[in-house]
C-alpha cells in the first residue's frame, strides 16, 4: 500500500512538471470602436491550430509548447491581422488585437436581362404557349441572327432542324416538300414582302418563326412541309436607334438605320 501511495505521488508530481513546461495564449479581439468581435477565426502557426473568438471575442490556446508563434487573425469583412509571439515554458501570454473594417470599392458587374418568347401567335393563329402545341414551331430572335450576321434568310436554316434552302432563290425545303414565297407570310399576312424568286433579306426582321408539318386550315394552300413567318421590327415607345456598316465579298456594302419612337406625348409610336 505505501509503495502504490509512493508511485502515484511520483506521477503526480511529474504532471504538474510537465503542466508547468507548457504555455497558453489569452486573447481578445475588438474593431474599431472598441466593441468584441465574435466568430474571428483565429490561426496559430507554425501547426495546425486553430480557433474562433466567443461571443464576448475572447480566445485561449492551451498546452503550447515554448518556442516562436505566429498568430492570424481574420475575418469577414475586417482585414486580417498577424501578430509574433514569443512563448516561455510555463508562461501565459496576454493579447489584444484590434481588426479594421475592410473598405474596398466593389468593381461595377452588369446585370442583362433576356425575355424568353413563350408564344408564337402569328404563325399558330392563337396564343397557346409553344410547349402545349401538338406542332413543331421553332423561332430565332434577333439577337441570334445579330450573333451569327445573318444577312438573308437561307442563312437562319442553319438553326432550323428539317428546313434546307433550294438551289434557286426563294425557295426551301421542309420535311420533303419544296416551297417558294407561298410558303412564306409576313406578321401572319400570306405573302413575302420580295418578288418571286428573291429571297427575303433580314434588315427588317425581329424574328424568324417557323411552323413544321401541313397547315392549311391556316394559311391556305401551299407549305405542306411547313411555313415561314418573318416578323418585322415593331415600333417603340422609347427613343432607339440603331446603325450597322457591313462590307463583304464582291465589293457588298449595306448600310442599315433603324430610327423609332414616339411622335406625341400620347405615345404613339412610329418606325
Amino acid at each position: 500500500m505505501f509503495s502504490r501511495l509512493i508511485i502515484l505521488s511520483i506521477c503526480l508530481l511529474t504532471f504538474s512538471f510537465i503542466s508547468a513546461q507548457t504555455a497558453k495564449i489569452r486573447g481578445h479581439i475588438a474593431g474599431t470602436d472598441q466593441q468584441p468581435l465574435p466568430g474571428i477565426s483565429i490561426q496559430l502557426e507554425p501547426g495546425s491550430q486553430h480557433t474562433q473568438t466567443d461571443d464576448n471575442g475572447d480566445f485561449i490556446f492551451t498546452n503550447l509548447a515554448a518556442g516562436t508563434y505566429r498568430l492570424l487573425a481574420s475575418g469577414v469583412g475586417y482585414s486580417a491581422k498577424s501578430h509574433a509571439l514569443t512563448l516561455a515554458a510555463g508562461k501565459t501570454v496576454e493579447l489584444n488585437l484590434e481588426l479594421n473594417i475592410v473598405t474596398s470599392t466593389l468593381t461595377e458587374v452588369s446585370v442583362r436581362g433576356i425575355r424568353r418568347n413563350t408564344t408564337a401567335g402569328a404563325i399558330t393563329r392563337m396564343n397557346t404557349p409553344l410547349r402545349d402545341l401538338p406542332q413543331n414551331v421553332q423561332t430565332i430572335q434577333r439577337t441570334l441572327l445579330n450573333d451569327q450576321q445573318a444577312f438573308q434568310l437561307d442563312q437562319v436554316f442553319r438553326n432550323v432542324a428539317g428546313i434546307t434552302s433550294t438551289d434557286y432563290y426563294g425557295g426551301f425545303i421542309s420535311r420533303g416538300y419544296t416551297s417558294s414565297a407561298s410558303g412564306i407570310t409576313t406578321n401572319g399576312i400570306k405573302g413575302s414582302p420580295y418578288p418571286e424568286g428573291q429571297i427575303a433579306l433580314l434588315g427588317n426582321i425581329e424574328a424568324v418563326e417557323v411552323i413544321h408539318g401541313p397547315n392549311a386550315i391556316l394559311f391556305g394552300p401551299g407549305g405542306m412541309g411547313g411555313n415561314i413567318n418573318l416578323v418585322t421590327k415593331q415600333p417603340k415607345k422609347y427613343s432607339s436607334v440603331n446603325a450597322a456598316a457591313t462590307y463583304g465579298t464582291f465589293d457588298l456594302v449595306r448600310l442599315q438605320a433603324d430610327v423609332s419612337g414616339s411622335i406625341n406625348k400620347k405615345k404613339i409610336s412610329t418606325s
